[in-house]
C-alpha cells in the first residue's frame, strides 16, 4: 500500500524540486556545494516568507482570539522554519560571479523558502483543495505548476550572470595586470 502513494509522491517531488533549483546546479559545477557567506541582504530577505507565516496565523486564527503561549508559539515556528529557508538559500546564490542585490533577496526571500515549501507540500495544498471539493483539483494543480515554473523562471534570472558585474571584475582584473 505504501508503493501506491509513498512513490509518486516522492517522483512528483523529485520532479519540482529539480525543475525548481535546477538552474542552480550549473553554477556550482566547478566548485564544491558549500554555503556562501551570509549578508545583510539575506536577513532582509528572510523576512518575507516569515511574514508571511505570520500572515497566515493571524488568518486562521485572528490576533484577539491568540493567547500569549500561543503567539510566542507562532513567533518561534516562524523562526523555526526560517533558518532551513536561510541555510537552503545560502546553498543556492551562485558563488562562481557576483549577483545584484535584488538577485540575491530572489533566491533568499522567494526561490529557497517556497521552493523548498512547494517541493515537499505540494501535495498538502492540492489535498486541500480536494477538501472542499474534488473540481478544485484540476485548478490547485494549475496552481502548482503555475508557481514551479514561476520559480523555475526566476531562478533561470537570477543565474544569469549581470553584465556590470562581470565586466567590472574583468576590468579590475585588467588594470591590475597594468599596475604590474
Amino acid at each position: 500500500m505504501l508503493e501506491i502513494f509513498a512513490l509518486p509522491y516522492l517522483a512528483i517531488s523529485g520532479v519540482i524540486g529539480w525543475l525548481i533549483f535546477q538552474p542552480f546546479l550549473p553554477a556550482h559545477e566547478s566548485e564544491s556545494l558549500l554555503p556562501a557567506k551570509i549578508a545583510i541582504t539575506d536577513l532582509l530577505a528572510i523576512s518575507l516568507p516569515i511574514s508571511i507565516v505570520f500572515s497566515l496565523a493571524r488568518w486562521i486564527v485572528p490576533l484577539g482570539n491568540m493567547s500569549r503561549s500561543m503567539q510566542a508559539t507562532v513567533a518561534a515556528t516562524a523562526l523555526l522554519v526560517a533558518i532551513p529557508w536561510l541555510t537552503a538559500g545560502l546553498f543556492l546564490v551562485p558563488k562562481k560571479f557576483q549577483i545584484s542585490f535584488f538577485k540575491r533577496m530572489a533566491v533568499m526571500g522567494i526561490i529557497a523558502p517556497f521552493g523548498v515549501l512547494l517541493s515537499v507540500g505540494w501535495i498538502g495544498f492540492v489535498i486541500w483543495a480536494c477538501t472542499y471539493s474534488l473540481l478544485y483539483i484540476v485548478p490547485s494543480t494549475i496552481a502548482v505548476a503555475t508557481a514551479t515554473l514561476g520559480l523555475r523562471i526566476l531562478g533561470c534570472w537570477v543565474c544569469q550572470a549581470d553584465s556590470n558585474f562581470v565586466g567590472d571584475r574583468a576590468a579590475d582584473r585588467d588594470s591590475l595586470q597594468e599596475d604590474t
